[in-house]
């Protein structure tokens, strides 16, 4: 079966089936809650206005990690629940992640002592269950065998720790939950766009706009997910509901250069303002970033000033015939984060001080569930909170399954064959 093929059978399931769940928006959220539910026995269907993960969910910086920049802000029970998170993805899919060891050069920038930023990795690693090989300090001595590319003079002890990534990228981890939803029975279609929709006495009428060929359609729901990311606020208007939650958006930016990196491993480099910054592998090439850059706009771009500001914190620990120059970009990743903000209160002054936590909000009469914020090493917590938010919601699912995601039959089985699960899709309903 083809992809066209795939994408027209979900299409008529969607106009001819009654959902209990039409989830709107196929980013990780979304991908992972149409999949639990279906897995716990509802009739699950999945939208979205553009591809799977064609927003946040393939703009990441490709890492599974329990923030240890948290730790600065004290973040202490967000940090331990993320590295849980961590963790049980590690277990759970060590085709799709990995652990990964971070070089972090303190360099010039930082307040902090090399001690105490010694001491924070220790911590974070006992908040992490001691799961991942414990930290190390590197001596300067070791530094230029290890990266040759790395300027020593603007080097002194490095550290190392690890946390986890995704070597085969955040879109294909998403896709994967995609097709682990298709094969648990629920419809999922992309180019599928929420134009319009009404509550009635039984649940909800979507009308739905095939942006391939332009048809508009109907999908009959007893309820609805907002799973759309930085767009939420939107869909939430288009549905009419209200919220006491709203996003607020930080862009990130990356840039893809050339390999940098001798060996499989996140440097972490600091701007001038302290702001961290990683030197990841990207396949044989690097990727530079990210920015942490408020902006009103979901729909963000990046700037010269944007690859300016990456390429001045990157140079500052290059040697010089290795520093990087625009000419030297070879592509470019930009992502919003959305952030999860309570109506009425104003953006913490010191933007990275705002929390990372999701939040999950529910009209329990309209039977209407809004996603906000939400992060790729939270997702399986993201749709297990979902599944219970449909329990209460009334619905009759199966008992919990702690193998829902399929972990040991669908995702993250290394490098599956998009094509291999397409044929398999054949012969689903």
């Amino acid at each position: 079966m083809s992809s066209n093929d795939l994408r027209a059978k979900q299409l008529e399931r969607l106009r001819k089936e009654e959902l209990d769940v039409l989830v709107i928006g196929g980013g990780i959220n979304g991908a992972v809650s149409a999949l639990a539910l279906a897995a716990h026995g509802a009739r699950a269907g999945l939208i979205d206005r553009g591809d799977f993960a064609c927003g946040t969910s393939q703009s990441s910086s490709n890492l599974i990690w329990g923030g240890i920049k948290y730790l600065e802000h004290l973040e202490f029970p967000l940090v331990w629940h993320l590295c849980a998170s961590r963790n049980r993805l590690l277990d759970l899919f060590p085709g799709s992640v990995r652990e990964v060891r971070f070089l972090t050069l303190p360099g010039r920038v930082l307040k902090q002592s090399l001690p105490s930023l010694y001491a924070g990795t220790w911590l974070y690693w006992l908040l992490g269950r001691c799961r991942t090989r414990p930290p190390k300090l590197v001596p300067r001595s070791a530094m230029a065998d290890r990266e040759p590319a790395l300027d020593g003079s603007a080097l002194k002890h490095g550290l190392e720790y690890s946390d986890a990534c995704l070597p085969a990228t955040d879109a294909r981890f998403t896709l994967d939950f995609v097709f682990a939803a298709l094969r648990s029975g629920a419809a999922a279609a992309n180019y599928a766009e929420a134009v319009s929709a009404r509550r009635e006495a039984d649940g909800w009428l979507v009308r739905v706009r095939d942006r391939a060929s332009g048809t508009e359609f109907e999908v009959r729901s007893r309820a609805v997910i907002n799973a759309a990311g930085p767009f939420a606020d939107g869909v939430n208007s288009l549905l009419g509901v209200s919220t006491r939650f709203r996003h607020v958006f930080s862009k990130g930016v990356h840039l893809i250069v050339p390999r940098l990196q001798r060996k499989e491993e996140v440097v972490t480099i600091f701007a001038a303002d302290g702001r961290p910054f990683f030197i990841l592998p990207f396949g044989d090439l690097t990727m530079i970033g990210t920015t942490d850059t408020p902006v009103e706009d979901p729909a963000a771009a990046i700037t010269d000033e944007d690859r300016a500001f990456i390429l001045r914190a990157a140079n500052t620990y290059l040697k010089p015939e290795r520093r990087l120059s625009e000419s030297d970009i070879i592509a470019e990743r930009c992502g919003v984060r959305p952030l999860a903000l309570e109506k009425g209160s104003r953006a913490a002054t010191d933007w990275m001080a705002l929390s990372r936590r999701h939040r999950l909000e529910t009209d329990g009469e309209a039977k209407a569930l809004t996603i906000f914020g939400g992060k790729l090493t939270d997702c399986l917590n993201v749709a297990e909170e979902v599944v219970e938010e449909a329990r209460r919601l009334g619905f009759k699912l199966k008992p919990r399954d702690p193998l829902w995601h399929g972990a040991l039959k669908t995702v993250g089985r290394g490098p599956a064959d998009a094509a291999a699960a397409l044929i398999e899709l054949g012969g689903e309903r």
